[in-house]
């Protein structure tokens, strides 16, 4: 049931504390006493961090409590009422702002929530508040970064002759209603108190600095990895053989999908030049890599087609490389014509007539000619069996050096990847 007795004597209590109510002045009645505003701040939700505007948007909840002169009352003489609550626009409130906070239009300002007043003069007002900081990104170990975003209370107006500002204590990581982010990872909120010294006197601030810690799975599992199995398969083109013509242009699609990763990576960011962010280090290793890689491609290439000029390879580089000197067998027709052709070159001749020594004659100079065609053919076949043996050794030369080429650049991915990724993830971590 609804009580008119404590109703009538609750409206008449607010009417004569408002009466003749000044909520432009201090709530002192010693213009030198200073007002002690007790503030605690309660981080409820961080809906967004903007990285590339550098701005975070957070939910919070504000609690002020200060003694106000002006409204006290006989408990006894109100029908034992020891609080009330009023708008907080009829009364005085401290012009307390978020000096680091952006006034877009469409956020709202203080909202009016009721304050509640004891009989003593003492005064709660809570409220919450959406609002955008600003917040000096440090994107040098991005996506293993940690951030610290301040939020700097402090009056616009009042020295610190007039209005003292302090924590409450016991608030600073007071996490009951915090709402986790997906992307963020709360550490620790923290708060300090400074004077900055202005023209007719110091102005006491408050400082909450939000430490948060970006969760990087995401970034691991779209970003890190896919890039990394890119570069695996660019180096994978060592394997491909030189033949099948698609050993070059696996290089370069490879070399574009990853500076295709690193523009959508990068237009999340902020545009700063004081620092490269790990993941732009990480991205240009893996370029640079890559386009090692194509070159190395391109002088293996260069190697396996000799050209029409071929030289031998050097005996250096066989033995550096331990070419095996292989030598080609003739056909066995070539073989047995030049067998042939020797042997009735060493064969003596008999005693024969003038007729007889004419018939011979005339065959052995049909001989002859077949001899010299054949040792023509003999020389033909074996300039194009040492060109083709030079362009084995050559080829087989190609195929050593894409083995060892292919080895030394994964080494070269599995410490670049760790020398970059690594320590900055176990000291973030840690």
């Amino acid at each position: 049931m609804f009580d008119m007795t404590q109703a009538v004597p609750e409206a008449e209590l607010i009417q004569d504390l408002l009466k003749d109510y000044r909520r432009e002045t201090r709530p002192v009645k010693d213009w030198s006493t200073t007002v002690n505003v007790v503030i605690s701040v309660i981080l409820a939700q961080i809906i967004e961090v903007n990285s590339r505007e550098q701005i975070m948007t957070s939910n919070l909840w504000f609690r002020y409590n200060w003694v106000d002169e002006y409204l006290t009352w006989n408990v006894t003489q109100y029908g034992g009422i020891e609080s009330i609550h009023t708008n907080s626009e009829n009364i005085w409130r401290p012009d307390i702002l978020v000096y680091n906070r952006l006034q877009d239009e469409g956020w709202s300002s203080t909202p009016d929530t009721n304050a509640e007043v004891f009989y003593d003069g003492r005064v709660n007002w809570f409220h919450p508040v959406t609002l955008r900081s600003t917040c000096l990104m440090d994107v040098s170990r991005f996506p293993y970064d940690i951030q610290r975003c301040p939020l700097t209370l402090g009056s616009w107006t009042y020295t610190n002759d007039m209005l003292e500002m302090e924590r409450e204590n016991g608030t600073d990581n007071d996490r009951e209603e915090y709402i986790e982010n997906g992307e963020w990872n709360l550490l620790s909120i923290s708060a300090k108190k400074d004077v900055i010294n202005g023209s007719i006197g110091g102005y006491t601030t408050l400082t909450w600095t939000v430490e948060i810690s970006r969760r990087a799975l995401y970034y691991n599992f779209y970003v890190v990895a896919p890039s990394i199995i890119l570069v695996v398969l660019g180096l994978l083109t060592f394997s491909v053989p030189a033949d099948s013509g698609e050993k070059l242009s696996l290089s370069i699609v490879m070399l574009l999908s990853l500076v295709v990763f690193m523009e959508l990576v990068t237009a999340s960011l902020p545009a700063t030049s004081t620092s490269i962010p790990l993941i732009g280090q990480f991205f240009g290793a893996m370029i640079v890599l890559i386009a090692l890689s194509a070159a190395m491609t391109i002088f293996i290439l260069g190697i396996h087609y000799r050209g029409p000029k071929i030289r031998p390879v050097p005996n250096w580089l066989r033995k550096l490389c331990r070419l095996e000197n292989k030598t080609q067998d003739k056909p066995w027709v070539l073989v047995v014509l030049e067998n042939s052709n020797n042997k009735r070159r060493k064969a003596t001749m008999p005693s024969v007539t003038d007729e007889e020594m004419e018939t011979i004659h005339s065959e052995k100079e049909h001989v002859e000619g077949i001899a010299d065609n054949m040792d023509y053919l003999l020389a033909k076949h074996e300039k194009k069996e040492r060109k083709r043996e030079m362009e084995d050794e050559w080829q087989q030369l190609a195929i050593i050096f894409d083995r060892f080429l292919l080895a030394v650049f994964f080494i070269l991915l599995i410490i670049l990847s760790l020398s970059l990724l690594l320590p900055s993830y176990l000291a973030r971590n840690n």
